[in-house]
């Protein structure tokens, strides 16, 4: 059975979060790994822009300051995400060579749709029964929309009673890919709304797991559920580990350089328009 690298991680700082992100999708782009799935959460709680939005359009900078929330640039594309009480993963695999595996030669939504079934899988151990919706796809040019990533689903996204349950967003880079996306415990949409200047929006459009099955849920249980999920939709088995030294430096140097600059994160340039970013 094929043998795929699991990384836990305890709640960690945005930047730290994105810099072991990318570090891990550079490591696979560098043939040092194989596909892997890492799981992790966030302190303190962080609003994430999309790689191509402007931070004073989408984000309250002040209520995120007021309320010791953390600001931090993705470096996927989409929409603005509160990550909070929630269980994030990001999937990163070479896209060619042997060491793909199921990825190898498949395009953006192809991965979408393989990564979604995994989740689907996972949260069906947990007693939540989520449907999987196509979407709609955006291009480039349409990416840096300033409502939450949660309001609506785009590419192949998980609902619950028709409100989004997770929200995913892929980048490629050097022929390696990083899918990261963020699955709510225990939504609160008035959070969101207020941390992405949508006060005024109207509310139902988003779902926790812990609504969706009824009952208390902690993270390691959303951990081991979806361990299981991506064991089945992929016929792999998970191996825990850790980052390796390389993987360590290269995120380090990546926190410091980029992840928690103002540069980066309250960056003004226009949205790229080449292909290979997608939306949460």
């Amino acid at each position: 059975m094929r043998r795929w690298r699991l990384l836990l991680h305890p709640p960690a700082e945005g930047a730290w979060n994105m810099a072991v992100d990318e570090a891990l999708q550079r490591s696979c782009a560098e043939g040092r790994s194989g596909p892997l799935l890492r799981l992790y959460a966030w302190a303190p709680p962080a609003l994430s822009l999309g790689a191509h939005q402007r931070a004073e359009e989408a984000a309250d900078l002040d209520w995120l300051r007021e309320r010791g929330y953390a600001l931090v640039r993705r470096p996927t594309g989409g929409r603005a995400v509160l990550h909070a009480d929630e269980l994030t993963y990001a999937v990163a695999s070479p896209l060619a060579g042997e060491a793909a595996g199921p990825f190898e030669g498949r395009g953006i939504l192809e991965v979408y749709r393989f990564v979604a079934e995994a989740l689907v899988f996972g949260l069906r151990r947990i007693g939540v029964e989520a449907e999987l919706v196509r979407g709609a796809a955006r291009a480039a040019h349409e990416e840096p929309r300033y409502e939450p990533c949660f309001v609506s689903p785009s590419r192949y996204e998980l609902v619950w009673r028709g409100r989004k349950l997770a929200g995913s967003a892929q980048h490629r880079a050097q022929r390696a890919f990083l899918q990261h996306g963020s699955l709510p415990i225990r939504a609160d949409e008035e959070e969101v709304a207020r941390a992405t200047r949508c006060a005024g929006i109207a509310r139902g459009w988003m779902a926790g797991i812990e609504e969706a099955a009824g009952r208390r849920v902690e993270w390691e249980e959303v951990a081991e559920a979806m361990r299981g999920g991506f064991e089945k939709a992929f016929g792999v088995a998970l191996e825990e580990e850790g980052l390796t030294a390389e993987e360590t430096r290269v995120a380090f140097e990546l926190r410091e350089r980029k992840y928690a600059t103002e540069a980066w994160t309250l960056r003004r340039e226009e949205p790229a328009r080449a292909p290979g970013g997608t939306s949460p």
